[in-house]
Formats: structure tokens, sequence, C-alpha cells
């Protein structure tokens, strides 16, 4: 820093200490002006002052902004240029600036009214304050706000965190603005924000599950049921509706209703799944609605479903089954129909017999789930449908063949008695018995060993065979059909001679293991192959000769590392034995063969597979309880719990069902009535014990069948009818009607009977078959003014 006394200041000039000013000072104040010297080569500049004072080229000291401050210390630096000798002179001078008396800030608006949307972004600007006079002032909150924040010197207020209307409709901050005199002042402004409503949050259903039930010849427009839907937001968007199916439809008034006509022989129920969107969220429920018959005077099938099992090698024309309907017309010209998966390669003809079309492979196809629909020609609507469930039966028709033909292995003429040379792989694509396989070693000279269980191939005597001579084994590989089918392959086996140098040291046999899951180039382990008694430096290259397959393994070269090159599957294949050359690069080459086994282990990526996914089947109402239904089956392959199956029923199924949950046997769980449930989805879950579990499904349809176990019941307990004389015998009296909860059978039931218990002691009145009381003889007054009958109903059962 320079002071005066450094240089000699230019001549006659005056520097103040002490500059005031004046309260009514605006921008742009004249403060002083330093008269300039005769030469007039004087510079000036202002050294600090945080920007409230300037000077300019020709000496005047002006303010540049309204100070925040009492007072304050400046120095000015005065340079006089363009002379012999340059000379500076620098000056100390204090800057004072009295207050305005009684001066309180004045906000242009003391009360602010403003909307801002619940959505708006964190940081956005909302609302700037600010007051009449031009005394600085600094703004802020009278109490702590969390979500909002505003600028002290500007007056911006913004947003600092989220907002939501379903809490707050309204939030109101008071700002403070206090003058930087001394002592200070303040005043205050009220900001009010009110939200405004966005669609930030979802509707939702008041129940996850309706159950309806409608009579098939409900009109069109008919309402089923009232959805109800409930949303914290108040301003609610349009909703649009999807039932998943065209028959249902949602009107605005969320009323489902009905928009074609129903059949229930076509379809008896429906599960729609009903959305209602808003363009930003959507909801789901479902509805279950329950398609309530009419008397048609429809046909009918006698059984809802066929279980039939067929050998694969039946020829086209077999027949497979007849399906037997019964229609109460006298005159029947019923027309058969099939559908399903596969359907064209089966025929049925007018009589319900179902026929062979085509050649059957159940390798490509292992069982049909087919609908047979019997039709009225002249009642369109009048149909039936019953399943029929074809299993094929394997026959041994696929030879068991090895995954590699004619493999070329090799082998160190100094091998050892005992070593695994390969492990053979074969598929086979048959089931059971037809599928498993056993090994056999045709030709070997002697020198090697096969297991007929797992195909693994060894050496059982020393090869005493000189290098780069070859021994061919013949293996053949038969399964346990019926006719056994074989398959055989020719392996040839390379003996590799030994170099005279020391062999790399590395151990001989490596085993590791490696999930099935393991990603594409996961490194596995590292192979070193290293020698102790040559001083000199190699390298070494690793190079895989035998046991790679179809190349799911790679090893580097230069590092030895071995790594996978593509996804690993536990169910194709879980061993793989290499045999890895390594090479030293030098000055002789060193060699060493080293044994890899890598064993793929299981991971839980394969669900339980039902054999059967969807059942029919009929039982009586009277059945016992514990009594078995029917034995599920389902197939998990992966290996150990990954691989256990359970079997559970949802919650509602286990109502009246009960299943083993290690046999899969279904058991009755509490006593059926079909005059409450005629029909039961029972739905069965397969669960493996993996981590996380995996789960598949199979649906029971249980028809209850009806028995005798509800007496009928007259509509009218207890009845009058006028008697008039003089009738003629045969006179209709009255008519019991009669209903009873029990179903009946058009073609096999026998109407009820009626029977006089008393009061008919004159035998003055029968009862018909169908219930109408007539007289037996001529009524007359002189044998009574009115009788009391008791009759009795019995039904056919």
């Amino acid at each position: 820093t320079l002071k005066s006394r450094d240089l000699p200041p230019p001549k006659e000039q005056y520097f103040p200490s002490r500059l005031v000013i004046p309260v009514t000072a605006t921008k742009g104040h004249i403060l002083h002006h330093f008269k300039p010297t005769p030469s007039g080569n004087i510079r000036y500049d202002v050294i600090g002052g945080d920007d409230v004072v300037g000077v300019n080229a020709t000496g005047y000291l002006f303010m540049k902004r309204l100070p925040v401050f009492n007072k304050m210390k400046i120095g000015l630096l005065m340079q006089t240029l363009k002379t012999k000798r340059n000379s500076c002179t620098y000056k100390e001078i204090m800057i004072e600036w009295p207050q305005r008396l009684n001066s309180i800030p004045k906000f242009v608006e003391d009360k602010v009214e403003l909307e801002i949307p619940e959505n708006i972004a964190v940081g956005s600007l909302l609302h700037k304050v600010s007051t009449i006079d031009e005394t600085p002032v600094l703004f802020s909150f009278m109490n702590p706000c969390l979500w909002f924040s505003i600028d002290p010197l500007t007056g911006w207020i913004s947003i600092s965190a989220p907002v939501d209307h379903e809490t707050h409709e309204q939030l109101e901050v008071v700002v403070v603005a206090t003058s930087s005199t001394y002592p200070s002042t303040n005043s205050t402004s009220i900001i009010i924000f009110s939200l405004i409503d966005c669609n930030d949050n979802p509707h939702i259903f008041n129940q996850e599950l309706y159950n309806v039930a409608v009579k098939e010849d409900a009109t069109v427009g008919s309402v089923l049921a009232q959805l109800a839907l409930t949303d914290p937001d108040k301003l609610r968007d349009v909703l649009s509706w999807d039932t998943g199916d065209s028959t249902f439809s949602v009107t605005s008034d969320l009323e489902l209703v009905l928009s074609w006509p129903l059949d229930r022989e076509k379809i008896p129920s429906y599960t729609l799944k009903v959305t209602a969107s808003d363009g930003v969220f959507m909801a789901t429920t479902r509805v279950n609605v329950l398609v309530i018959d009419v008397n048609d005077e429809s046909h009918r099938c006698l059984n809802s479903t066929y279980s039939v099992s067929i050998s694969e090698s039946q020829s086209p024309g077999y027949l497979v089954t007849t399906v037997l309907t019964s229609d109460p017309d006298l005159e029947s010209n019923l027309s058969y129909k099939l559908s399903g998966h596969g359907a064209e390669k089966f025929s049925i003809d007018n009589h319900g017999e179902v026929r062979l079309r085509h050649f059957l492979d159940r390798e490509t196809f292992p069982e049909y789930l087919l609908e047979a629909t019997a039709l009225d020609p002249t009642h369109a609507e009048w149909s039936c449908t019953s399943r029929i469930y074809v299993k094929i039966e394997d026959v041994n028709d696929n030879s068991p063949s090895f995954t590699i033909n004619n493999e070329t292995i090799t082998m160190t003429e100094d091998a050892v008695m005992g070593m695994i040379i390969t492990q053979l792989q074969v598929l086979d694509f048959d089931e059971g018995l037809n599928r498993q396989v056993q090994y056999t070693l045709i030709d070997s000279s002697g020198l090697f060993n096969l297991s007929s269980d797992t195909g693994i191939l060894s050496l059982v005597r020393p090869l005493q065979s000189s290098p780069g001579s070859m021994h061919s084994v013949t293996v053949k590989v038969s399964d346990h059909g019926r006719p056994t089918l074989t398959c055989l392959t020719t392996l040839q086996v390379i003996v590799l001679g030994m170099n005279d140098d020391p062999p790399l040291q590395v151990s001989s046999h490596l085993h590791v293991s490696v999930s099935e899951d393991a990603p594409a180039f996961t490194s596995v382990l590292q192979i070193k192959a290293f020698s102790d008694k040559i001083s000199r430096k190699f390298s070494v290259i690793y190079t895989i000769l035998e046991g790679n397959g179809h190349g799911e393994f790679d090893v580097d070269k230069q590092t030895g590392v071995l790594s996978t090159c593509k996804l690993l599957d536990f169910e194709t294949r879980q061993n793989y034995q290499f045999l890895v050359l390594a090479t030293s690069v030098g000055d002789s080459s060193l060699t060493s063969y080293i044994s890899v086994n890598v064993t793929v282990l299981d991971v839980n990526d394969n669900p339980p597979r039902f054999k059967v996914t969807r059942y029919s089947l009929q039982i009586r109402e009277d059945v016992e309880v514990g009594q078995m239904v029917l034995k599920v089956d389902a197939d998990d392959v992966d290996s150990g719990r990954n691989g256990e199956v359970r079997f559970t029923l949802d919650e509602s199924s286990r109502r009246n069902f009960a299943i083993d949950s290690l046999t899969g046997v279904l058991m009755i769980g509490s006593q059926l009535d079909r005059e409450n449930i005629a029909k039961h989805e029972v739905l069965v879950e397969a669960s493996d014990q993996g981590s996380p579990s995996l789960s598949s499904t199979a649906t029971i349809t249980i028809d209850v069948l009806d028995v005798n176990d509800n007496p009928p019941v007259f509509l009218h307990p207890n009845s009058t009818a006028v008697l008039q004389a003089d009738r003629l015998p045969g006179w209709a009296v009255f008519h019991f009607a009669v209903s009873d909860a029990d179903q009946t059978d058009p073609d096999s039931s026998t109407p009820p009977s009626f029977h006089m218990v008393a009061g008919n002691e004159k035998q003055m009145f029968r009862v018909d078959t169908d219930g109408t009381l007539r007289t037996t003889d001529k009524l007359n007054v002189r044998l009574g003014d009115g009788f009391k009958l008791e009759v009795k109903v019995e039904d056919g059962g």
C-alpha cells in the first residue's frame, strides 16, 4: 500500500478526510471534485467502498448506488502521468450517510392472493414483493416456511418443496421487509397461495371383486352392477372404460350394463377385468358374471368332459370317443363341430363320433383339449359343448442320438489308469422308459472302460503307445423301450508325446462349479502353469483340446482364464470335462495337460408344469367329506428344492375342497350343496421350493350332480276353495302348486304324487297327477256345507 509520504503529491491539491452524503442524495450524486493540476495528467482510482462510490477521469467523486451503511472508509489513489518522473498519492476518506428518521419500509401491496398448481416444479419463481421507497431493505419470512423461500435482496418468492392440494388447499406466508437503517424498521405483507388441484392421485375401486348373476334373457341395456370409485382429487378427469369383452360396458354413472345378448349355453360365465383410466392413472377390478339359464328347451350334452388316451401309432380313422347328447324334442337333427388347438387332426360326424383324421406325434403335441359343440339347425342359439381331453401315449419311435458324433479326443502318453477321458452326452425325445438309456462299449482294445449309466469313458490300463498313435473306440447307446432303439458312435483317441524337458507344473485336475444363470463371458477359474526347474523366462499359451461341447467355454490363451461364452443350461447339461494344453513359448517347448471339470449348478428358472391344465368332472352332492376327487400332476425340471412341488388351493376353493400338498390329491373338504352352488371352479397352484418360488396353475371345473335331498313344498300350504252344488263329477275345484329345489330330469324323473291323508272319508274328491283337485260325485249340501282336506305330496326320487 502506497502512503502519501512515499511520493510528493501534486501541488495545490486538496484531499478531504471526511465527506457526508446528504439524506436526499440519489444515484449519481457528486460528493467532491478534485481540481486538476496545470498539466492535467492525473489518474484517479477508488480503493474499496463496496462499489458505492466512483471517480471519473475529470476528478469527480460520485455515488454509484445508495449505501446500506452509516460509515465507510475508502481509499483514493491519485497518479501523475506523462512526466519525467511518475508520482502517486494515496489518501483515505471517511464517507458518512446520515439515515432518514422514521424511515419505515412500505410494501407496494399489503396483501396478495395468488393461485398456483399443486404440481408446480420446485425452484419455480412465484411472486416478487417490493417496497415503495428506495431505502434498501432485506426481505424474510416472519416464520420458518417449509414450502417457500425468499431472496432477501430481490424479494423473489420461489417454491422450495412439493405442495399437495389434498393436504393443504391454501398456504399463507408473512413477508417482512427490514430497513438497513439504525435502528432498523420493518413492515409486513401477507401472501396467500391457493393451490389448484391437479390429477396427481390414482383412483381406486371400492371393491376388488364384484360377483354378478344375470338371466340369459336379460335385455340389452340392463344394469348388472353399480361400480364405485374413490379418488382423493376433487376434479376427476373424464374416465375411459374397458371391460375386456364387448358384451359389457360401463356408463358415465359407473353402471355395468349389458351391451350384447347373452347365451348361457355358449358362455355360462364371464370374468371381466374392468379398467378405468383418466389418461394418467388406471384402476382395475374384477367382475365375475354368472349367466343364469332360462327354460329354452335346448338339447343337452350328457357328459361335460371326456378323457381319452390313445397311442401315437394309431392310424387315421381310429375311433377316439363318442359325444353323447339328449334332446327332449321328438326329432333331433343335431350337427357337431370340433374346436380347440389341433382340432384339425380330428373329425366328428353327425352321430358324435370323433375319429382321427391324421397321424399323431406325441413329441410335437403330447395332449389335445378339444371342444365338441352340438348344434340345433332350427335354433342357432341352442347349443351344448363337451370338452374332450386326448392324451397321446408314447411309443418308442425316437432313437437316442449323440450330441457330438464321431468325436476326436487326445491324451498324453503318460496318462494314468483311472483318468477320465470324456463323458458322452445323448438326447432321446421319448418319455419314460423309452427315454432312459444305457451305454455299451463295443470295441476299445481293452484300454478303456465305459460307465453304462453316466457315459464316462476312462483309462483302465497304461497306453504303451508311441506318440501319434490312434485308438478307435466304438460306443453303442440303447434306450429301454420296446423295441429297443440304438445309436453308434466312434471316438478317435490320439496319443500325444511328452517333452524331454521337465513338464510345466500345475494342478493335474481342477474342479469348479458355476451357476447356470451366470451371464456370458463370466470368468470361472484361472489356470496357471509354471516350472521352478528352469531358470530362463518363458510364457505359456493355453488351449482347450477337447470337451468343449458346443463352444460353451473359452480359455484366454495368454492368461489361462477359463470363462463362459454363452448362457448355460443345467437341464441340458450338468457337467463339462475339459482337457487343456499348456505350452511354453521360448527356447524349448514345455507342455502340460490339465484336466478341468466344470459342474453346472441349478437355479430356479423353471416353474412347475401341470400335465393337464384344465380338468372337468361331475360329482354327486352327497359325496362324503374326505372323499378323493382326482389327482393332479405337475413336474419341475429343476433339481433339489428348486424341483420340489407343493400344491395349494385358492381361498374360495378351500371352503369346499382340500388338497394334499405333496401328492396333489384333491378331496372333499366340506359337504356340497347343489342348490347353493351348482358348479365349482377350483384353482390349483403348483409351487416349487426355490427362492424365489415359481408357480403355475390348473383349473378344475366340477359340476355338482343333484340328489334328492329336498322335499317338495306347497306354494300355498293353506288354501280355501269355493264349492258349487250340482256340479258334474270331475269338476276342477283347485290346483295344488308345488316346487322342489332339487333338479329334475325331464327324460327320467317321475312327477310328484298326491295323496289324501284326511277329510276325504266319503271319497268325494281325488287329486290328479298334475295337482288338480277334482270331484268324484255330484256335490250336495246334505253331504255337508264344507270339507277340510289334508293332502300330502311326494316327489318321484
